[in-house]
């Protein structure tokens, strides 16, 4: 445990305050970090040899579906921002769904960095709660994971508790999984939960280049765990993101995780919460 030390001058008036001042602050210092050992040895997995090909096709799904977005303005407290519920169409089960703000400068022909936010995991709960406050320094997209039916646009908690049986695997054995970890889902690529969160991930992103006031050049992603996730995939799938901001993201490795740490002769360390391995999560 360190500690910090005074290093002013308390020989005068301002320098002794100082040092009172400091003395009664919490002295302890903080470290927030990792190491590695033998960090080259680390195996990794193989992309798919058709990891391009499987991703174009996925993309044309979603050429074939026009950017086409409903909007529904609600109250925002920042005077200075307005704030909207947002459902895009999009390839897949279900469609882009969450909370769009924009600057009011935008209306006069101010522009502004776009931003991309994306949702963590949180089980099959199933909610997007409606913001009341915006930032009026950039535009913001925020996204739910599911396209799941907003309050704005009439949901109701029968919606809910039908969309959260939805998302369930119903595989005997992982009852008590919530959504992606299903094996036999994943054991097929194009039917995979991630692929429908893929897709919304990019036509959110097409979508916040169309808004009025986007600056044209700054295009921003950002979201922490499974949220992480998707910002990487942002920074990938070809929509031009220029700053991918991901935190403690999930799903790093899923090879390692899922396949090798099963090998006792590996000697690997245990990690409990994990998407047992199939050969299509390598197209994630």
């Amino acid at each position: 445990r360190y500690m910090k030390k005074f290093t002013g001058d308390a020989t005068t008036p301002e320098g002794k305050a100082a040092m009172n001042r400091f003395e009664r602050q919490n002295k302890a210092v903080f470290f927030d970090g990792g190491a590695g050992a033998d960090i080259e040895t680390l195996r990794t997995e193989p992309e798919p040899a058709d990891f391009d090909v499987f991703w174009a096709k996925q993309y044309a799904r979603l050429d074939r579906v026009p950017i086409k977005d409903d909007k529904i303005e609600i109250k925002c407290t920042n005077p200075k921002a307005r704030l909207f519920a947002v459902r895009v169409d999009c390839a897949g089960l279900r469609p882009v769904t969450g909370y769009l703000s924009i600057p009011k400068a935008a209306d006069a022909g101010a522009t502004f960095p776009a931003r991309l936010e994306t949702h963590g995991y949180s089980g099959d709960r199933c909610t997007h709660g409606t913001p009341s406050w915006a930032r009026d320094n950039e535009i913001v997209l925020n996204i739910n994971a599911h396209g799941l039916k907003l309050v704005e646009f009439g949901a109701t908690e029968a919606d809910t508790r039908a969309l959260r049986w939805e998302v369930r695997p119903h595989a005997r054995e992982w009852q008590g999984w919530s959504y992606a970890f299903d094996p036999d889902q994943n054991a097929d690529p194009e039917i995979a939960y991630f692929n429908g969160m893929v897709l919304r991930v990019k036509r959110a992103l097409q979508f916040l280049k169309t808004v009025k006031g986007w600056n044209g050049k700054d295009l921003i992603a950002a979201g922490g765990s499974q949220g992480g996730l998707q910002t990487i995939w942002a920074a990938g799938c070809g929509e031009g993101v220029t700053r991918a901001e991901s935190g403690i993201t999930w799903c790093c490795d899923m090879y390692t995780n899922g396949k090798l740490r099963k090998d006792p002769e590996l000697k690997l360390a245990a990690d409990g919460w994990y998407i047992p391995w199939t050969e299509a999560l390598g197209y994630y």
